[in-house]
């Protein structure tokens, strides 16, 4: 019997570790859809929209974004990245890439996702142009926050928010970034600070490309309800093995 609560606890535990294969949203590697956008798959040649924020122009043959810009990374779950932490004040972020008029911002209510504080771009106004980068200061290790991006629509990291609990957020945690991006043999830099990239999606086509995003200095923490779940099955692992001793 002993042995079967442990192989149950176990599982659990091992459950919710190994859930992040099965809960990954898919992220589309089109060339382009039917406004011309760039995409995830960033070929080089591709026309760009005329008056867009940040045309993108000639990725100089990368794959995508991900290739092009960084040299390693690692997808995180999509229940793991809905909530973030300011890890030491000064968050930076930085537009690498934005195919709609959008703006991004935060909420520290991860209720009601209200209100909101749009970030300012370096060159003034939204920040909504590739390169430009802008910074907040959330006190650190203390309230949780969602990131938010808003135009026509307002979208939320957390799926709750969102209409019809969509996932509108991926996330990568990136291991490595080019020196130069057009020139990769020149190699590549170990972020000094946690370094995340953020992919938005506005709508339902799911190839959250619509704000794409580089963030430093932060980290997404799991939800309430999912420590609470891993925290109880380690403990129960513990606390089985304890009573197994005596």
């Amino acid at each position: 019997m002993k042995k079967l609560i442990l192989v149950l606890t176990l599982g659990l535990v091992l459950g919710l570790l190994t859930s992040a294969q099965a809960a990954l949203t898919t992220v589309y590697d089109t060339t382009w859809n039917a406004g011309i956008y760039h995409e995830w798959d960033l070929v080089s040649g591709l026309p760009t929209l005329p008056g867009a924020p940040s045309p993108g122009g000639s990725m100089n043959g990368a794959n995508d974004l991900l290739d092009f810009y960084y040299s390693g990374w690692t997808r995180i779950d999509d229940s793991l990245d809905q909530l973030w932490f300011d890890l030491d004040g000064g968050a930076l972020v930085k537009a690498i890439y934005t195919s709609n008029y959008l703006k991004l911002g935060y909420s520290t209510n991860e209720n009601t996702g209200s209100p909101i504080t749009w970030l300012i771009g370096s060159g003034g106004g939204n920040l909504d142009t590739v390169g430009e980068t802008s910074t907040f200061d959330i006190v650190p290790n203390s309230d949780a926050f969602v990131w938010v991006i808003g135009g026509a629509v307002t979208k939320y990291s957390r799926q709750a928010l969102n209409p019809g609990g969509m996932d509108n957020m991926v996330s990568f945690r990136i291991n490595g970034i080019y020196s130069d991006p057009t020139n990769h043999s020149l190699g590549y830099s170990v972020p000094s600070d946690p370094t995340y990239l953020i992919g938005f999606e506005d709508g339902t086509d799911k190839d959250f490309q619509d704000f794409v995003l580089q963030v430093s200095k932060v980290a997404p923490v799991p939800e309430p309800t999912s420590m609470m779940l891993l925290g109880m099955g380690i403990l129960g692992v513990f606390g089985l093995k304890r009573k197994v001793k005596v």
